[in-house]
């Protein structure tokens, strides 16, 4: 969690239902302005890439939907942070079955959802869903849910880095971030609607600009990953 740091939005593509941010905590935002637009159905599905599972409680309960303007209000007074809006989606009811990919780490919590590492192994699984191959329960399940068209696709950038010593990191291999990257637009054919945080804590440096390059050259939607969000606290 980073406390005194926080990130705006950067860009909203209603059209294609895509919004580019720097702080994560501000998907939740963009998925209950999505649900009260009607562009997506309580209970889904959410795929979340990201090297943190961000599944930590937040310090407050959630027992009702809230209004997106009540959302963001929380985040701006750090109720809300980057490691606990998952829980509050599920609560919410605007997230029923969460299918994670992320660092395979202990100390990452996921609940009793599974992490599937990658989103390369979710599209395999849907290929051979769609080929009628026998699948375990689980993954089945996913499946159809993916299929139902009410999926919120969740993406963290800092998912493409990869530990380098003690608090440090760099970029994973550019042939593996274009493979996932592929794995991602596939996905993004069936979501509702499609979040993408750039992390600038952690994304930031020349090493790890390849990931923003990549991106900007194959991800499914045109957009600057370049640009720099806007900064309303530190």
């Amino acid at each position: 969690m980073f406390e005194c740091e926080l990130y705006g939005t950067i860009s909203e593509d209603d059209e294609n239902g895509v919004y580019l941010f720097g702080s994560h905590q501000f998907a939740l935002y963009h998925w209950a302005k999505a649900l009260m637009q009607g562009k997506l159905n309580k209970n889904a599905q959410l795929i979340h890439i990201d090297y943190h599972t961000d599944f930590q409680h937040p310090e407050m309960a959630f027992r009702q939907l809230l209004t997106p303007d009540e959302i963001q209000s929380l985040i701006i007074r750090k109720k809300i942070e980057n490691d606990s809006f998952i829980i509050p989606a599920i609560s919410m009811g605007i997230v029923k079955d969460v299918a994670f990919c992320c660092c395979p780490d202990r100390c990452y919590p996921t609940g009793n959802f599974d992490n599937y590492i990658s989103p390369v192994a979710i599209v395999e699984h849907l290929d051979k869903y769609i080929e009628m191959v026998a699948l375990s329960q689980n993954i089945r399940e996913l499946c159809h849910n993916i299929t139902t068209n009410n999926i919120i696709l969740d993406i963290d950038l800092d998912y493409f880095l990869e530990p380098n010593g003690e608090k440090k990191f760099i970029s994973k291999r550019e042939d593996v971030i274009r493979r996932e990257v592929k794995a991602i637009n596939k996905l993004f054919e069936f979501a509702s609607i499609t979040t993408i945080a750039t992390t600038p804590q952690l994304v930031r440096n020349h090493r790890e600009l390849i990931i923003k390059k990549v991106f900007s050259e194959s991800f499914a939607v045109n957009l600057d990953f370049f640009k720099q969000p806007p900064v309303l606290c530190r």
